[in-house]
């Protein structure tokens, strides 16, 4: 027996986990994106690719996980007051 459409469409809903590695160093630069670090070589370029990251990192569901970002790595982002910021996740 087929899946209905309602169906389909929950299974493409799971959570999905983003691992963004050295794109962001503090949870500081989902706030400002802009912002870069001493290790980026070209900064234009890394801030535009980090904006891009904070709004996949905003899509419902999603989840990131930042090994920089010390004892926050697991969290999401919402958009609070002026624009996005980390949430880590509850333990």
């Amino acid at each position: 027996m087929a899946n209905s459409a309602v169906e389909q469409d929950e299974r493409l809903r799971r959570p999905a986990v983003i691992a963004f590695g050295d794109a962001l160093h503090s949870p500081i630069q989902v706030d400002h994106p802009e912002w870069s670090c001493v290790y980026d070589h070209d900064r234009a370029g890394s801030a535009d690719h980090r904006h891009r990251l904070v709004a996949e990192l905003e899509e419902p569901d999603t989840i990131g996980f930042g090994i920089h970002l010390a004892d926050v790595v697991f969290g999401q982002v919402r958009r609070d007051g002026d624009g996005p910021a980390w949430r880590p996740l509850d333990a």
